[in-house]
């Protein structure tokens, strides 16, 4: 079983934990408590940067079932280069619409990559993604380290139609030992956010991302596209690296100061580039530092392209029913909930220490429920994690059973 458990890991979290956006339904919440009731503070907002040269780029044509198809990209053509010049607060809330218009498209192709590596070491690839979306069907391939450790050399090859999972075989550990496609199951309608899609990918790189140390770097032709470039530097790495928790010392709810006490930066560099079809293209983020004689190096690179266009997702023919174990569906899963009322968040259930709060309309994410799910560990917009009562949120119905125990 310990196998089987850690198998449904490597097929479901990618996903259960990732489908770009918020989709918390309008469920009705319980009576309120009033010792959990709060006054309402402003809500978080977020940020996002620039993009230096890419390194992967779309086909021509739409991709069908099996692999989604990328080429390497050509190196982009600078129009015009010029460093050090602050951007104004009209280009700020320029960058910031756009932010938002890109994290809601619903038809777009993605890469995402991670590299770490320490020396002396080889580069670890912690994350190497790849996604197509068409209004409600995605196609994903994850082709990381773990996953072909894990027995799947060509990656894990997923698409979701109408919420649908189809899986592409074979796969250890499991009866799916074919080269074909098998469907394993449904998502819930609510309340699941599938972290490798658009939205989710650009706000974990801009959310408290301060984007006002940005400047602007020049033009640039990428995607057939002209593209603003801007570029920032040890401030805005460092925040993106806490919000993806690949800081040297991760901990985001310790402060970014005393995380990286010690440390050398030998090299931070942080791009996003803005193109003319008013759509973030890319973000790359660089970091060299050591310890001592220990040298670090990490890089992320998210690239966006065909943004809005006439992208589609074939249904996978002929799938196969894929027998899990429903015990399996108790594995930690990235959910989450709507506050319905601002509430306390506290250390322990019913009367442990106040850390914060969480304000109405603020979505949450859920990381375990006590037995009786009265209630939930959350984390808020802040960073801080805590308790909070459900009678304070609203939870999917489908969802609230999934949700680990953790108390």
């Amino acid at each position: 079983m310990g196998q089987r458990r850690r198998l449904l890991f490597v097929i479901l979290v990618p996903l259960l934990v990732a489908c770009g956006g918020n989709l918390v339904t309008g469920t009705a919440a319980l009576p309120l408590p009033t010792n959990e009731l709060s006054t309402a503070r402003p809500l978080a907002t977020a940020r996002p940067t620039t993009a230096p040269s890419p390194t992967i780029t779309p086909t021509t044509q739409a991709t069908a079932v099996r692999n989604p198809t990328i080429l390497p990209t050509p190196t982009p053509t600078y129009i015009e280069h010029h460093a050090g010049t602050p951007i104004t607060p009209a280009m700020l809330d320029r960058i910031w619409r756009v932010i938002h218009q890109t994290q809601a498209a619903k038809r777009y192709r993605m890469t995402s990559r991670v590299d770490q590596s320490t020396a002396p070491d080889a580069a670890t690839v912690l994350s190497d993604d790849t996604v197509e979306a068409s209004a409600n069907r995605l196609h994903y391939l994850n082709r990381s380290s773990d996953m072909i450790k894990s027995g799947m050399p060509q990656g894990l090859d997923v698409t979701l139609v109408d919420g649908i999972i189809n899986v592409h075989g074979p796969l250890p550990l499991s009866a799916a030992q074919t080269a074909q496609w098998y469907q394993v199951g449904q998502l819930p309608r609510a309340g699941i956010v599938l972290q490798f899609t658009a939205g989710p990918a650009l706000q974990r790189l801009t959310s408290n991302v301060p984007l006002a140390d940005l400047q602007s770097a020049g033009m640039i032709s990428l995607d057939g596209l002209t593209c603003d470039q801007f570029a920032g530097g040890r401030s805005t790495v460092l925040a993106a690296l806490n919000n993806t928790g690949h800081l040297v010392q991760p901990g985001k709810e310790r402060p970014i100061a005393d995380q990286v006490a010690g440390v050398t930066f030998d090299q931070t560099d942080y791009h996003l580039t803005l193109c003319s079809d008013d759509a973030i293209h890319q973000i790359e983020v660089t970091m060299r530092s050591h310890i001592a004689d220990t040298t670090s190096n990490m890089h992320m690179l998210l690239h966006l392209w065909d943004i809005n266009g006439p992208g589609t997702v074939t249904v996978p023919a002929n799938t196969q029913p894929l027998q899990l174990p429903a015990a399996l569906l108790g594995l930690p899963i990235t959910f989450t909930a709507l506050v319905a009322n601002g509430g306390n968040m506290r250390q322990l259930p019913v009367n442990g220490a106040v850390l914060d709060q969480a304000n109405a309309g603020e979505t949450l994410d859920v990381v375990g429920r006590t037995v009786d799910a009265g209630w939930l560990l959350v984390g808020n917009p802040r960073g801080v994690t805590g308790w909070m009562s459900t009678t304070l949120l609203t939870v999917d119905p489908d969802v609230m059973p999934l949700i680990p125990t953790t108390q």
